[in-house]
């Protein structure tokens, strides 16, 4: 587990956190199983501190980026919460799909968005 100051986009807020970066499924719910005070995070691309707080852990998830899976002729797609908005535009453009309504930043996450 690391300690780290974060910062908001917008520098209004800063708070030292402590982070952990899983890689694997069984790491997050043995950490949510045993803690509190846990916040997911993305990219860390929001203007107001969404992602961390102050003596809380924040669950740092941009390792869980993958497309798990694609029904083209319903226009589903199943995808973990790391993916940044600009993978999942590269996938679905190839498909002739586009999302009306984005935020405005590519390297946000679905998670992070949501």
């Amino acid at each position: 587990m690391l300690k780290k100051k974060f910062k908001s986009l917008d520098k209004n807020y800063s708070a030292e956190i402590f982070l952990k970066k899983p890689d694997k499924y069984r790491e997050i719910e043995k950490i949510s199983s045993s803690l509190e005070n846990i916040i997911t995070m993305g990219s860390c691309n929001s203007y107001t501190p969404a992602s961390f707080k102050r003596n809380n852990l924040s669950i740092d998830l941009t390792k869980f980026d993958r497309i798990i899976e694609f029904d083209k002729e319903n226009k589903l797609i199943t995808v973990e919460a790391g993916i940044k908005l600009s993978e999942l535009f590269n996938f679905t453009l190839k498909h002739n799909l586009w999302l009306p309504q984005i935020p405005g930043y590519p390297t946000i996450t679905i998670g992070g968005a949501l």
